[in-house]
């Protein structure tokens, strides 16, 4: 079967059409999902300025240490989130 998707944020999308059979379809939410947590991260914060998206190496050391950080983090929040807890963990 030939599914079309366009996730979508913000009036950001990404449309692809994907042939694949019932048993794929839980990869294809997998990848829906994966758009959609990038547009998310490189979408304009609320003031409607774009924020420098947090680096993979950034968000590696935020998953890895659990700090709770929200899912479109800019590179200078994530640095200091970062930097606040390893500062909370050598006191």
């Amino acid at each position: 079967m030939l599914l079309k998707c366009k996730p979508t944020y913000k009036f950001q999308s990404i449309e692809f059409e994907i042939d694949c059979e019932r048993e794929d379809l839980p990869n294809v939410m997998d990848l829906y999902e994966e758009i959609l947590e990038g547009l998310i991260r490189i979408s304009p914060d609320q003031s409607g300025e774009y924020k420098e998206p947090a680096t993979e190496k950034q968000l590696a050391i935020l998953k890895k240490f659990r700090i709770p950080h929200p899912i479109n983090v800019g590179k200078e929040e994530a640095r200091k989130l970062i930097n606040e807890s390893m500062n909370k963990s050598t006191k």
